[in-house]
């Protein structure tokens, strides 16, 4: 539920501040502390002379976009969650993560966060912007003269092989016949670097064809219809509503880093949690308004009143009798 959400964001809070230290620390000595509890030493990568920090992840990559995710939410921490220092301690945290990983995936995830968090004051007119933003892309498509995926191409922050992403793109639509069906096993023969499904859509599709592809799209949809549904719901409770564009901001930030990177390693184990937490806090509040059809004022008692309880509960016991 509810309570459970906010254990779960102080947690990681927790979890993040230790990582944050210890990617920071690693990227500065080319030490990952972590080799002192393997068997093995974890050899820190290093790309134009800069340390890629990568912690307790497979790489830098991953170990960035689990900064960068969480990073909204603990913007909510700090402004709704009851726990602003823990908060503050988190923002840092993860803010240290994605840049210390120097991964362009992490970063362009995390600055698509903050940019989702930046257009709370235009909440209610998200239906225009999104499709402007089809209109551009399709603008783009005719007057460019290679396909558009290759925008991703011109995305660098950190000097990374953002041309990797968008050829593995091109080269997976040129063989839509070889992963349709079951997906396939053999996209390393497309071309150069294909066999790293360096892209969480390429991922689904080599892994499970078409079906998978279209199921996974449809997860991210229902996921995010959830939580505009929920704001909507809640609209004109400024705490509430932000509540919920914080996990969308989250989710946005999720998905932009899918676009670099396919969640192979440890990262599954938090893009798994942040779906559980959608359903948990999303049904909750359609449940509460269904049962509260007129509106009450909401007590500042703590975080199940202030977020979805709509009122007392003497006035919650007088509602049920009538």
């Amino acid at each position: 539920d509810t309570e459970d959400v906010l254990r779960v964001v102080k947690t990681l809070a927790v979890v993040a501040a230790v990582l944050g230290v210890c990617m920071g620390y690693e990227y500065l000595t080319r030490v990952n502390v972590f080799s002192y509890i393997n068997s093995f030493t974890i050899v820190p990568w290093i790309r134009d002379g800069r340390v890629r920090a990568q912690g307790v992840f497979a790489n830098s990559i991953t170990a960035g976009v689990f900064g960068a995710t969480l990073f909204p939410l603990f913007v909510w921490l700090c402004k709704g969650g009851k726990a602003t220092l823990l908060g503050i301690v988190g923002l840092l945290a993860s803010s240290v993560i994605a840049v210390s990983s120097m991964s362009s995936t992490g970063v362009m995830a995390y600055l698509a966060g903050i940019l989702a968090l930046c257009l709370w004051p235009i909440r209610n007119y998200m239906r225009p912007l999104r499709w402007g933003i089809v209109l551009i892309v399709l603008a783009l498509a005719m007057v460019m003269k290679a396909p558009v995926w290759f925008i991703i191409a011109r995305v660098d922050f950190v000097g990374g092989h953002a041309w990797d992403r968008a050829a593995l793109i091109d080269a997976a639509i040129r063989h839509f016949s070889d992963w349709w069906l079951l997906g396939t096993k053999t996209n390393a023969s497309w071309g150069n670097d294909t066999w790293d499904a360096c892209n969480q859509f390429v991922y689904e599709m080599t892994s499970g064809g078409l079906a998978t592809f279209v199921l996974f799209i449809a997860i991210l949809s229902r996921a995010f219809g959830m939580i505009g549904s929920a704001r909507k719901r809640v609209e004109g409770r400024r705490r509430q509503e932000w509540f919920f564009w914080c996990m969308g901001a989250a989710l946005f930030a999720h998905v932009i880093g899918f676009w670099g990177v396919d969640y192979f390693d440890v990262i599954r184990t938090w893009w798994y949690i942040f779906l559980t937490m959608i359903p948990a806090v999303t049904v909750v509040a359609r449940v509460v308004v269904t049962k509260q059809p007129r509106p009450v004022p909401v007590p500042e008692l703590g975080f199940r009143d202030s977020l979805f309880v709509s009122g007392p509960q003497s006035q919650r016991k007088s509602d049920s009798k009538q």
